[in-house]
């Protein structure tokens, strides 16, 4: 786990914004390095569960639309154990190490995943294209 990221959604029920290896939060609107214009995020909450992505708990990811001409779609993903860390091997019974379920609002500030990151949807699936557990 990063040293700034805790699991503030099993520890304060999601009303709180994670913290991810020291990420403050977000500069709507100012410009990122190299006059890119930065990501509008909806809440830091979900920046934060985005960024948080490979931690353990709970995050955030896109994916590309499965039809043509399909924006695409948001999935609440959870971890059991951080994305570097080993696979528990010895259990008597098969375990899941990540589950997901799509979603169409943000649970924690209410916004239309789709609607609200329209723009940036493509970007966000493309970079989170390896998380996807596919069915």
């Amino acid at each position: 786990m990063h040293a700034g990221c805790v699991d503030v959604h099993r520890l304060y029920g999601g009303g709180f914004a994670a913290r991810c290896g020291g990420i403050s939060s977000h500069d709507l609107g100012e410009e990122a390095e190299g006059g890119e214009e930065a990501m509008t995020w909806c809440c830091a909450s979900f920046q934060d569960s985005h960024e948080c992505r490979l931690e353990r708990g709970l995050s955030v990811i896109a994916a590309e639309g499965l039809a043509e001409g399909d924006p695409g779609f948001f999935l609440l993903q959870g971890r059991a154990v951080a994305g570097d860390d080993p696979e528990p091997l010895t259990h008597s019974a098969p375990i899941s190490t990540v589950f997901q379920t799509g979603i169409v609002f943000y649970p924690w500030c209410g916004v239309r995943l789709e609607a609200f990151y329209r723009d940036s949807l493509r970007a966000l699936a493309e970079a989170d294209r390896s998380l996807r557990i596919s069915t």
